[in-house]
């Protein structure tokens, strides 16, 4: 690749990073191998991607994770202590026992989607990499309930579909006490 084209892809990687969605190796991989077929030359090699980032100082290699869209839009760190420190003086006021103090949670992730992966994101950004997720791809979601001791009420997991599978309690490694809600919510 020429050193224009080079610039041109690292332009686009940070315009990628910028809006959410980082690139993967395997993506900087491809979009290199585009420019190149289109010049009638060779792919790029196994660890192209890899001395790609470490050439420029303004990327930088980690693990992302996926980030619902709508939720990126209602982060305010400073509304977010205050809350906490509300529950925290109510809890001293009220005497409010460990036991009795639950901590309910919802997480989703896509069908299909076993891991995490490695995106190349703006050197200079700090924390984790967040991949903003599109919506059009098909979820579940898990409801943890714990107390602050550490006991728990037996989670539910909401699927998409209008039947219950016998596999999902026989073939499945969810716990047994695990409560299963297929909706046919879209």
């Amino acid at each position: 690749m020429t050193e224009w084209e080079e610039k041109s892809l690292l332009q686009y990687i940070l315009d990628m990073d910028k809006r959410g969605f980082s690139p993967r190796i395997n993506d900087m991989e491809d979009m290199a191998n585009y420019i190149l077929e289109t010049q009638g030359a060779k792919k790029v090699g196994k660890l192209w991607a890899h001395r790609f980032v470490k050439q420029y100082t303004e990327l930088k290699m980690c693990f992302n994770y996926v980030y619902d869209f709508q939720r990126a839009f209602c982060e305010d760190l400073e509304l977010i202590e205050r809350w906490f420190r509300l529950v925290s003086n109510m809890w001293a006021k009220y005497g409010i026992l460990d036991c009795d103090f639950y901590n309910f949670d919802e997480t989703g992730f896509m069908i299909g989607q076993i891991s995490l992966h490695i995106v190349v994101i703006k050197a200079d950004r700090c924390g984790k990499s967040k991949a903003i997720r599109s919506g059009n791809r098909e979820w579940a979601t898990a409801i943890i309930c714990v107390d602050k001791k550490g006991h728990n009420i037996p989670s539910f997991l909401i699927v998409k579909g209008e039947y219950h599978l016998s596999n999902w309690y026989t073939e499945g490694d969810l716990p047994y006490d695990w409560l299963i809600k297929p909706t046919i919510n879209r």
